[in-house]
This record gives C-alpha cells, sequence and structure tokens, in this order.
C-alpha cells in the first residue's frame, strides 16, 4: 500500500467527498472482485480494465442489448482494497443499462475467472432507494482514508470503454 504526504484529517475530508460523490448517481449494481493472491498495484489495474472491457464487449455485442437512449452501457468507480492477508480486491458501483443488468450478472464472475483464476466476484443489484445508494456507497469507501495512491481508486472512463462498447447505433 503506497503511503501518503496528507495527514489524517484530509484524508478523512476526501473519504467524505468520494462517499457524498458516490452517493450522489444512480448506481444499478455493487461488484466485488476478489483476487485471492497478491497482485501489484498495476496488475490489479489492469485485471480490471481487461474485465471491463471483456463484460463490456459481450453485454452489447447484439443490437437488442443496445443501451437506451441516455443510458451508458457501463458506467463504474472501483475502489481498492486488500483483506488482513495484503490480497487485493475491488469494490464497484456499477451503472449498466437496465437492459444488461441480467448479462452483468450472468458474465461478470465467468470474465473475472478468465483474467484472474484465482478470482471470485460478487454482484449485487443495488435497491432504488436514496438510503439504499447511500449505504453501499459507505461501505465501498470505508478504507479510502487508509492510502491515497492513484491506483486505489478508478472510474471506468479511464479504460477507454466506448460509450456503447463498440455497438453502432443507428
Amino acid at each position: 500500500m503506497e503511503k501518503t504526504d496528507l495527514n489524517l484529517p484530509q484524508r478523512r475530508r476526501y473519504q467524505a467527498f468520494l462517499r457524498q460523490t458516490a452517493a450522489t448517481d444512480q448506481w444499478t449494481h455493487f461488484v466485488t472482485l476478489n483476487f485471492h493472491r497478491r497482485w501489484s498495484a498495476s496488475e490489479a489495474k489492469t485485471a480490471l480494465s481487461k474485465w471491463a472491457h471483456s463484460v463490456c464487449h459481450h453485454m452489447f455485442r447484439r443490437n437488442a442489448a443496445r443501451p437506451g437512449p441516455g443510458h451508458r452501457a457501463l458506467y463504474f468507480l472501483a475502489f481498492k482494497e486488500f483483506t488482513k492477508s495484503g490480497d487485493p480486491h475491488w469494490h464497484l458501483l456499477v451503472d449498466c443499462n437496465g437492459r444488461g443488468a441480467t448479462q452483468l450478472e450472468r458474465l461478470a464472475d465467468k470474465k473475472w475467472k478468465s483474467i484472474v483464476k484465482s478470482g471470485t466476484s460478487d454482484v449485487q443489484a443495488i435497491g432504488a432507494t436514496h438510503a439504499d445508494v447511500q449505504r453501499v456507497a459507505e461501505y465501498v469507501t470505508k478504507a479510502v482514508h487508509l492510502s491515497m495512491a492513484l491506483d486505489d481508486f478508478c472510474i471506468s472512463t479511464e479504460f477507454g470503454l466506448p460509450d456503447f462498447c463498440g455497438v453502432t447505433l443507428p
């Protein structure tokens, strides 16, 4: 875990900012991607990028699964944490097209295991109330103040996912 020059009160303010930001969007799913072994920060981020591209490609490769107007195909905030044994895992707040929700639930684990052989995943729908979103936002940001490393937080747009994952809309 990378050290930071920020003091604890500054890190707590950053945590509060991320928590507030995470709780303001309308997320559809909470996803956990586990490694179950040690991976470097760059390897962990690369694995997340590969997973996102693979899921996005398979979710929206057919015209029937196209996102509707105003919907992003797959968008997420990801927060990296470490187990007590030092193994990384990602917590994601995901916003995916409603028609892609079933596909996300079906594809997430299969695609993660194809990238991280020792990996497991868990996908849960988030309730529709603000309290549901806020509870998940608090959970995913619970350890963000421990490390302020840039690799411990990312947004799906960093990975160059096209708005509609390669689907050409008419």
